[in-house]
């Protein structure tokens, strides 16, 4: 740690410089993100069927994170995936949480963190300070601290136009003292992974008696309809959730020299072995559970790779410029859903709001109204549609030919 005090010394004669406060004081930085594993020995990964699956348990992605010094402004995440368009998101028309980035191994690049910069990092930090700072915008100002990794462009390219945002690079051995690595990314995904654990797990219903193993097939299925757009959703929803006071707390050693707190209340691995437990997984341990936690720990998004050993990695996984083959993450496909069953459990959810009085709850009650009334026009549709099928079909004189094909029912959603 040689470098910690002239690197603090420079820091503290740029913030008396530009007049800087903690809210003008960013830092990002990349991690991965093994978006769809689960702890070992759980009901999926013990059923028969699994070893299919294993190697979608481990598809990655990267993430970059950036925040200010007293965590009043978080930026919006960033994602790399493999897919240019995946088949999550392929009819999916409303702008994401995220800045969604693509290529063949999910890494983050120099161009990539170089037209973040420009495209989302600076004109967010405008619109912060001036619509919440009430900082005119001719004195908009702001530094952003980053590492010296290799898939980050050099620290002076990094600059607005009027060179009042501009990025500062932190010496390559301190990467112990980056706020980043103070809890914050470590909490983001230990956030994330809670709310992948609560779409995956199969609860137990409270009037049944159903046996452990028979909740196995619907494990494997609810792990294998696990795409990237629930992941993206949850990371996003993860990193809302990280508290102001972890952002600002880990500022404090860059800063002060002080010990950094991490505040993991619910995130640690007695917690998640404890939900894991409450749904049945009674053969993981808390080994299995904190080795999970840290399997992509030192993931940092990036390979440790020369930008020309990236560029050559990348263009080998694309075939040298074929085109891209859909990832495992594509593959899954959900089988067609019977309108009158969406009905039925749109019937249910509002049948529960009704009777019950928590507020919370209450407030969702237009919202499903509004979505079972489409529901419902589609089946008037639907319905409307077959009866004219059927009335050409009974006038006419010659029989279609028989067919070996399956029949696809007329209300059927195909969400392949």
């Amino acid at each position: 740690m040689a470098e910690v005090d002239p690197f603090q010394q420079n820091l503290k004669r740029m913030i008396e410089q530009y007049n800087l406060s903690s809210a003008q004081l960013y830092n990002f930085d990349e991690t991965g993100l093994l978006y769809r594993k689960l702890p070992e020995n759980t009901l999926a990964s013990n059923y028969d069927d699994f070893e299919k699956e294993k190697k979608l348990c481990k598809e990655r992605l990267s993430a970059l994170l950036c925040s200010n010094a007293n965590g009043s402004h978080r930026l919006k995440a960033v994602i790399v995936g493999k897919s240019q368009k995946p088949c999550a998101l392929k009819t999916y028309l409303h702008p994401l949480p995220v800045h969604y980035y693509h290529n063949a191994a999910a890494w983050f690049t120099r161009d990539m963190v170089e037209e973040w910069f420009f495209k989302c990092a600076e004109p967010e930090i405008r619109r912060f300070q001036i619509d919440v700072l009430k900082i005119l915008p001719d004195d908009v100002c702001a530094l952003i601290l980053m590492d010296k990794a290799l898939a980050h462009p050099d620290c002076h390219s990094l600059s607005s136009r009027d060179g009042r945002i501009k990025c500062l690079a932190i010496p390559r051995n301190m990467s112990l003292a980056q706020p980043m690595e103070q809890g914050i990314i470590l909490t983001t995904k230990r956030l994330y992974r809670k709310k992948f654990l609560d779409e995956v797990l199969v609860l137990p219903d409270e009037t049944a008696n159903e046996d452990f193993n028979n909740r196995r097939p619907s494990a494997l299925a609810n792990m294998k309809h696990y795409n990237l757009k629930a992941a993206i959703y949850n990371f996003s929803d993860a990193w809302r959730d990280v508290t102001q006071a972890t952002l600002a707390n880990a500022w404090k050693r860059l800063l002060n020299n002080s010990d950094v707190h991490w505040e993991m209340e619910g995130i640690e691995a007695t917690d998640f072995l404890k939900a894991l437990t409450t749904a049945g997984e009674t053969e993981v341990t808390e080994a299995s559970v904190l080795a999970w936690l840290e399997e992509d720990e030192a993931d940092p998004g990036y390979p440790m790779l020369s930008e020309e050993q990236i560029v050559k990695e990348v263009l080998q996984a694309h075939g040298d410029g074929a085109p891209q083959a859909e990832s495992d993450e594509e593959m899954v496909e959900r089988k067609g859903f019977q309108l009158s069953t969406i009905r039925n459990h749109c019937d249910n959810i509002l049948g529960y709001i009704d009777s019950s009085g928590d507020p919370a709850v209450q407030d969702y009650y237009e919202q499903f109204r509004n979505f079972r009334q489409i529901i419902i026009r589609r089946q008037q549709r639907s319905a409307s549609q077959m009866t004219v099928n059927d009335f050409f079909t009974a006038r006419s004189a010659i029989p279609p030919p028989a067919s070996s094909a399956e029949t696809v029912p007329e209300d059927a959603i195909d969400c392949s």
